[in-house]
């Protein structure tokens, strides 16, 4: 399914979506990761579990040095501090992985955009709405704005008086390009 962001005679800038299809599993992924990515929840909280074991190891051991604590008690306090040091360390990971993921999915998801290679006129569109596309078909014409070359059929004998170089203008059939713009003549 097709979907359809500009119209002929739309201006366009590079990068400009023209022509989607549909990718609501890509949408999707991307939304998901996006919102994973913009949270840090889970590694607060791992920092914070952190911090709570290694005050318990202090507590502990503050209790150890006085016989309040046994040594099983103490080993207990400081491989928590430990096990939490990897859930932050995970957490953090992830976060990183989520960021990948994100950027993974939204690789993919552009795949199915038809983006402008650079700024230009939409001069026609050979698919409409909702059709499928054929792999390797024109879907549309952008025709470059700056600097257009236009192949223009002009009989032989006023070919004859024109030299490379000379003033030619050209006027356009599009809608709100009214007045003739002033070329040169290439070869």
């Amino acid at each position: 399914m097709l979907f359809r962001s500009v119209k002929p005679g739309d201006k366009v800038e590079a990068d400009t979506v023209l022509l989607e299809l549909e990718d609501e599993e890509g949408k999707a992924l991307v939304d998901l990761y996006t919102l994973r990515a913009a949270s840090d929840i889970e590694v607060k909280a791992a920092a914070e579990n952190l911090a709570l074991a290694k005050v318990e190891e202090k507590a502990t051991r503050q209790a150890y040095e006085r016989n309040a604590a046994n040594p099983i008690e103490l080993e207990r306090a400081q491989v928590k501090v430990r096990v939490q040091q990897c859930e932050l360390d995970l957490a953090q990971r992830q976060r990183e992985e989520t960021a990948r993921q994100l950027r993974q999915a939204t690789a993919k998801h552009e795949q199915y955009q038809l983006k402008a290679p650079t700024a230009g006129i939409i001069d026609m569109i050979n698919v409409d709405i909702g059709e499928s596309v054929e792999p390797l078909k024109p879907v549309l014409k952008l025709v470059m704005k700056d600097p257009l070359w236009v192949d223009a059929s002009v009989p032989l004998a006023q070919t004859l008086k024109l030299k490379v170089g000379d003033k030619a203008w050209v006027q356009s059939k599009l809608p709100g390009y009214d007045q003739p713009v002033e070329g040169k003549i290439l070869h």
